[in-house]
């Protein structure tokens, strides 16, 4: 219990969580530029068609849809 009051019930804790954090999301934007720069993500350049036949309705999607959206009222 004093560990954990040690780690939340002062001032102190409280600018290292700041810290932490702070550190923590800017860590996360810089890899995120990088991937972005460098383009290797593993997303599709044309979403939502990745491939040729990705984004093909078929027979039993087009017979579903208007009866799904009639009893979604």
């Amino acid at each position: 219990m004093d560990l954990l009051r040690k780690l939340v019930d002062s001032d102190r804790a409280l600018h290292t969580w700041l810290w932490a954090s702070l550190i923590c999301n800017m860590g996360i934007i810089v890899t995120g530029a990088v991937v972005r720069i460098t383009g290797s993500g593993l997303g599709c350049p044309t979403w939502p068609q990745c491939t040729d036949d990705s984004y093909v309705p078929t027979a039993r999607s087009a017979s579903t849809a208007p009866s799904s959206s009639a009893t979604a009222c």
